[in-house]
Order: structure tokens, then sequence, then C-alpha cells
């Protein structure tokens, strides 16, 4: 911006014609002051203008290099990006209008390796616009033998356990009481001759004292997905990786507090006893006791959650890991086919339910071409170009991901120099707001 023009100086002025010249000081009218000199009032103004012009100087200066900080910041550091589709689901909310806006640390990758589970933004080789950008999760590393079986991630050969963070982000809900209570009746049956005696009472499930109650879950549990309308949908693959999560509070001095979970020919009985005795845990005809937990106490609230994930079962008692046993599968106890089951209840005393939770795990398709029939091995090569990672989508039915980009497993999978980094927030909107692993 250019300063405004300034006045003439006063010595340049035209003076008026009839005013004449002469060596004598003209007397002042009586009452009036004398007149202030111009040069005097001229050497007064012209250095605060310019200090004025100097100051404004500076900051145009300083706002300059803020928005050039910021740019660079912008284009270097951090960047926000918006989710256009469902292939993240449920993690990340996709939509081309208002799908979830996350912020993406341009240099996750550059400080470490990217990491199994990470999710990631690039670009990709042979898209239809070069300046697409795509996010997934890293499922593949480079120089691994790469297979998906049974909806799960096999990596030479053997299955790749999530981290527990990762584990809980990927659960999908199955049933919860919550809001659904009329609904119990439906999604859960009596078990064999125990039971009836469901009664529910001040928003919990009360199992009178002497009848006892198990309870299994009674619908197909499968891959269900979000489809293109935002909608969930059920998918064709029965899924067997479950969780339950349970708040109990016995209220009869003896009983078990009694949970379930298989797939499969392979089922866990957790027997957790009131008042005395020791937690055990059943599978395939062999007992484990937990000698150093003790037994439940009547009138005392818990917590219980079993998980099945990953051919892998822990159980946790309020926020406390009580077991934990990982084992290979069999396919002879294992059936992929198989639907998981659940079941729980209180058997030889009462005790009330407070909530239910059931969740699943996620599921990987055996859809497209790559790593679908056989292991594939992730290229790895000295430069970012040749070490390659596959990727695939959380929703995984309705996600192009390395599953589909080309036969070729080279052009399937993605270039360490295309990540361009990680989300690690969804900023926007408010309602969905949240930090990312």
């Amino acid at each position: 911006m250019n300063p405004s023009r300034q006045p003439n100086d006063p010595d340049d002025a035209a003076r008026p014609a009839d005013v004449p010249e002469t060596d004598a000081e003209a007397e002042a009218p009586s009452g009036a002051g004398t007149a202030a000199d111009p040069s005097e009032e001229t050497t007064d103004d012209a250095p605060r203008r310019f200090d004025s012009i100097v100051r404004f100087m500076r900051w145009m200066v300083l706002l300059v290099v803020v928005f050039t900080g910021l740019l660079l910041f912008r284009s270097q550091v951090l960047d926000g990006y918006q989710v256009p589709t469902h292939s993240m689901e449920p993690t990340l909310h996709g939509h081309p209008r208002d799908g979830d806006k996350v912020l993406v640390f341009k240099k996750s990758f550059w400080l470490r390796d990217p990491e199994r589970w990470d999710i990631a933004v690039f670009r990709r080789e042979g898209a239809r616009h070069a300046s697409q950008v795509f996010v997934k999760r890293i499922t593949g590393l480079p120089g691994e033998t790469f297979e998906l079986v049974d909806g799960d991630v096999y990596v030479d050969g053997h299955i790749a356990r999530k981290p527990d963070d990762v584990e809980r982000e990927l659960l999908i809900p199955v049933w919860e009481s919550r809001g659904n209570e009329r609904g119990f009746a439906d999604a859960w049956e009596a078990a064999g001759e125990t039971g009836p005696g469901w009664n529910k009472i001040d928003g919990s499930f009360v199992i009178p004292p002497g009848d006892g109650g198990v309870f299994e879950y009674a619908r197909p549990i499968t891959d269900s997905f979000v489809d293109d309308d935002g909608v969930w949908k059920p998918g064709p693959n029965a899924v067997g990786d479950l969780v339950l999560v349970l708040a109990v509070t016995p209220t009869s001095e003896e009983g078990t507090v009694v949970v379930s979970v298989g797939r499969g020919s392979r089922a866990f009985d957790i027997a957790l006893p009131v008042s005395e005795g020791r937690p055990t845990i059943s599978s395939l005809g062999t007992d484990a006791v937990l000698d150093t937990v003790e037994p439940l106490q009547p009138g005392r609230r818990y917590r219980l959650r079993v998980t099945h994930v990953d051919h892998r079962l822990r159980v946790a008692l309020d926020g406390r890991d009580l077991y934990t046993f990982a084992y290979e599968p069999t396919p002879a106890l294992d059936e992929p086919d198989s639907g998981g089951s659940a079941s729980f209840g209180i058997v030889g005393g009462g005790g009330r339910i407070h909530s239910v939770r059931l969740l699943r795990d996620i599921y990987y398709t055996a859809d497209g071409e790559v790593a679908v029939d056989g292991p594939i091995l992730i290229p790895n090569g000295p430069a970012d170009r040749d070490q390659r990672y596959f990727v695939l989508g959380d929703n995984s039915a309705k996600s192009r991901d390395s599953r589909f980009w080309g036969g070729d497993v080279y052009q399937a999978t993605v270039s360490r120099e295309d990540l361009i980094g990680s989300p690690v927030a969804v900023f926007w909107p408010p309602s969905r707001a949240r930090r990312l692993r």
C-alpha cells in the first residue's frame, strides 16, 4: 500500500499578491497571539508522519512473514483432508459433502517407519487423477509374506494379532442392552433347561435367586458393512471373533456367573463362583483354575469383559487382566464358515445384569485379486519407491484397496515415497471430533 500524498512544503506555496514585502515585522492585532512559524510546525509533524509510515511497514512485513510461515507449515507439517467415501467406516465417516475432516501430520513417516495398523493418507501410482488422495490402514509391510485368511491378516504364515488400542478401535457393535431392552427376547434365548425367571427391574435385568438363567445369542453374526447410502447392511460371511461385556451384581450367597464365547467346535467357558471357590476356564475338555483370583462377593457390582479375537482369549474383571491364552487355529476345530457363539448367565443363584454388550472384530473379505487366494511377497528394496505397503479399508466390503489395484503385487501396493502422513485427529464436524491413534 502506498502512503497518501503529503501536503506541499510551506516554502513552495505561492504568497498572496496584496501582501507587500517589508523588512519590518507587521504589528499584531490587539489581543491576538503571535503567529506560529510555519517552519516550526513542519519540523514537528514530519518525524511523526515518518514514524507512522515505518510502523505501518513493519506490521506489513510481520503479516507477510506470518502468512508465509503458515503456508509453509500447512504444506510441510500439518494439513486437513476430507474423507469422501465409506471405505474406512466406522473408524472414519466418509461422504462427498459432510465426511470427516482429518488433520494429517505430514512428517510422521519421516520421523519413524510406518507400522502395521497405522492409518495412512497417500497418493497412488496409476490413480485416475494424479492429485487424488486416499486414506486406508497399513496391514502389510515391506518384505513380508502376506495373506488374508477367514477375515484375518496372516504374515509369514501366522496370524497378525492387533494391539489392544487397535483391537478396540476396530470393534463393531452387534447388540447392546442400553436402549434395546425390549429387543432382548428377540436376540437372546434360554439355553438348555435353564430359565425362565428373567425380569426387567429399574433398567437392569434380574435373575431371581434359585432359578438361575443362561442365555445364548440367537441371531447370526455376519460381516455387516456400510453401503453407499451410509446404511448398515448384513454381510455374507460368518464372523467368529467376538467380545462380550457384562456389568453384573450377584445377589445370592451362592451360585456362579458363567460366560461362554467360541467359534466352531472351540468354545471357552468361564465360571466365576460367588462367595467361595476359584474361577475356572474350560475349553476342549481342559480346565484352567485361576488360583490367584478371589471369588465374587454378593452385592458387589463387577464388570466382566471376555475377548475372543485373532485366536486369542482374554478375560478381564474390573479392568484387571485375569487370563490370556493364544493358540494356532486347527481347521477341524475352527471352521471358518461357522459363526461365533456367545452366552452368559448365573447358575445356582440369582443376580442382576446391569448391561450387556456384544461386539465383533473387523472381517477382511476375500474380494479382489491380490492376497485373497494365497500368500504374496510384498516388495522391499533400498529406495523408498521400492519399499511397498499393503493397505486395506476398515469397511472391507465397500473398500477399493490393495486387493483390487491390479493383479501385479507392485502395482497393488503403495510405495513409501507416496505416503503423505498419518491422520492425528478428526477436527470436523464437532460431534465426531476426536483424537486418532
